[in-house]
């Protein structure tokens, strides 16, 4: 199976990974006064959040390690791309 990191990919946040989110928006928000509001992820309702693959890596790479919390659980959707 081939997988390109601009395809999507879903996973399930935890709040660690919703703090994260947070302070990325907030020290954005520090740099740039008029930057937007900050908005919760949108989740399907079975909990599961959208990324393409390049920005989860861009957004909780330095966050995933060995002994830290992760920010979302290691269940990885990977959904069928039709093309």
């Amino acid at each position: 199976m081939k997988f390109n990191i601009n395809d999507d990919v879903k996973v399930k946040l935890t709040e660690t990974g919703r703090e994260i989110l947070r302070k990325q928006h907030d020290d954005l928000r520090g740099l740039w006064p008029t930057f937007p509001d900050y908005e919760e992820p949108k989740e399907d309702k079975d909990g599961w959040t959208t990324y393409q693959m390049w920005c989860l890596m861009e957004a909780f790479g330095q966050h995933i390690a060995m002994g830290l919390t992760m920010p979302f659980e290691t269940t990885i959707e990977i959904p069928e791309v039709v093309k």
